[in-house]
């Protein structure tokens, strides 16, 4: 009975099949191709501080606001999480070096957003 090799189409890599006499082959591929062209996530954190808490203090009225984050730096990401029953939301550009820039939907929420 034949094994058949899948390469599967959007990465590249191959789908090791027992029996096949390139299986050992196939995984240091499949290996090299990842790390080669993968971001992983000691990669991406190479150089970026620990996440910052910032406490979003209730919002007065709807609308836009910023906040500032504190990093002094531009982010990388960061997260909203509320703390209050309501929305609040990016604008866009979402941050630059200094601030958030938020939108609320209404007046008295609150929110913590985790800036790294």
């Amino acid at each position: 009975m034949a094994v058949t090799r899948i390469i599967l189409p959007r990465k590249g890599l191959i789908q090791p099949q027992h029996g096949l006499m390139q299986y050992e082959s196939d995984l240091d591929a499949n290996w090299a191709l990842l790390d080669a062209n993968v971001a992983f996530l000691s990669d991406v954190q190479a150089g970026v501080a620990a996440p910052v808490t910032v406490d979003i203090p209730a919002t007065t009225a709807p609308g836009a606001f910023s906040v500032a984050h504190n990093l002094n730096r531009m982010p990388v990401n960061a997260n909203i999480m509320m703390t209050a029953a309501g929305n609040i939301f990016w604008q866009d550009p979402q941050f630059d070096e200094t601030n958030l820039f938020l939108v609320a939907s209404d007046s008295d929420l609150t929110a913590k957003v985790k800036v790294w």
